[in-house]
């Protein structure tokens, strides 16, 4: 009986490990899929934001505790090439782990609120961003960035959000009901 429960403990770690290797995997090829030139359709000259939107849904999905793992690895993912290394771990911790807790509380996850979630978070991270990088420095041109890159931008990961939040809660139900 005992080695019987032992072993269940140890087949619900792994396949809590594999769960999350699969997240992590899956924000190491969105990165690739923003970063590649083809590697994701343009529009308008942007591309979504593929790892923000990851984040997104996963923090309405996970616990809180998974949440920050996910939101520093998002955010260095994020960082590079764009801004100083930990700005957008910060505020992405911050606001998902806000985000998490409200949606276990308040609301239940579906397209729409996903959706919703999403333009929230990426308005107030291309905002965050944006006031980072060109406001303060005084950026001459700063008003035509936001309208031409920042703008398209959040309204092409909302549009994508929906193709995230079923793929991610496909997974999320696949373990869900391997651990149960």
């Amino acid at each position: 009986m005992i080695m019987k429960e032992s072993f269940n403990l140890d087949i619900s770690k792994f396949t809590k490990v594999l769960k999350y290797l699969l997240y992590f995997s899956l924000f190491a090829l969105f990165f690739v899929l923003e970063g590649l030139p083809s590697g994701f359709p343009l529009i308008f000259s942007v591309k979504p934001m593929l790892v923000l939107s990851l984040l997104v849904i996963l923090s309405l999905l996970e616990s809180e505790m998974s949440t920050i793992f996910f939101a520093l690895i998002a955010g260095f993912l994020l960082d590079v090439g764009m801004a100083p290394l930990g700005v957008s771990s910060l505020f992405l911790c911050i606001v998902c782990t806000f985000l998490s807790n409200f949606s276990k509380k308040k609301f239940h996850v579906r397209v729409l609120s996903a959706t919703l979630s999403t333009f929230i978070v990426a308005l107030l991270y291309s905002l965050y961003i944006f006031t980072a990088v060109y406001l303060i420095p005084g950026s001459e041109r700063a008003s035509i960035i936001f309208v031409d890159r920042f703008i398209p931008s959040i309204l092409y990961t909302v549009l994508v959000s929906p193709l995230m939040y079923i793929l991610i809660l496909t997974i999320y139900t696949a373990f869900k009901k391997k651990l149960n």
